[in-house]
């Protein structure tokens, strides 16, 4: 999904809007979001999926790789739950350019503003060190040895 299928649409929206075909929101959505919610994926997703029991202040450590959900919230006295996100990148990661500004076909589109523009910000060209952005100029309080 993540290398071929987000890639795919955000190239076929752009090439879609770019020769003047109109493509609205709610086909935008299908697109982004159909594959995952497909019928056909169904069965091969609960058949691998797990279900973690969690307790307070446990964690869930993945990588990009991995497709994940919340499980909904059952009836009980809680009648939402928080999370934190921490994102972890390892020293030799490079900024993929071309995948970061693809994340702005729908803003560029759809005027969807979209929950950060971190990915614009954190460096400037293709095959950048990410952690020789401007925006970690404390890096060694950063690394965490292996």
């Amino acid at each position: 999904m993540y290398n071929n299928v987000d890639p795919a649409v955000f190239e076929c929206l752009e090439k879609r809007a770019n020769a003047g075909q109109k493509v609205d929101m709610t086909e935008y959505m299908q697109m982004r979001d159909g594959p995952l919610n497909d019928v056909a994926m169904k069965m091969p997703l609960d058949y691998y999926g797990v279900e973690d029991d969690f307790e307070l202040g446990d964690a869930l450590i993945f990588d990009k790789y991995v497709i994940h959900r919340s499980i909904m919230l059952n009836d009980g006295p809680l009648e939402l739950r928080s999370a934190f996100v921490m994102r972890f990148v390892c020293e030799t990661s490079r900024y993929d350019y071309k995948r970061a500004h693809s994340l702005e076909v729908p803003r560029k589109y759809f005027g969807y503003s979209g929950p950060t523009k971190f990915h614009l910000t954190v460096c400037e060209n293709d095959g950048d060190l990410i952690k020789n952005s401007p925006l970690f100029p404390d890096l060694e309080k950063r690394l965490i040895a292996a």
